[in-house]
């Protein structure tokens, strides 16, 4: 069997070496898992990330404690 997804991935973009290439490999799983992508607002590459199935994109700087709220209120829809 296939192995199981996660609940939920967050994935940081703005401290990866190539962003653009994470946000591809990253797409091809946004159908199998909701996947969060947390940009910097200086990146060129939020634009790019818009309608590549994402459930949502986050730009730094982000306020941690509101992130762990929406967090948990994502998971308790499941």
């Amino acid at each position: 069997p296939a192995p199981p997804f996660p609940a939920l991935l967050i994935a940081d973009l703005s401290v990866s070496d190539d962003p653009e290439a994470d946000a591809d490999s990253l797409a091809l799983f946004a159908r199998q898992a909701p996947i969060w992508v947390i940009a910097a607002r200086t990146m060129t590459l939020p634009k790019a990330l818009k309608d590549r199935g994402f459930e949502m994109i986050l730009l730094k700087p982000l306020d941690v404690g509101e992130l762990v709220e929406q967090i948990k209120l994502r998971l308790k829809k499941q």
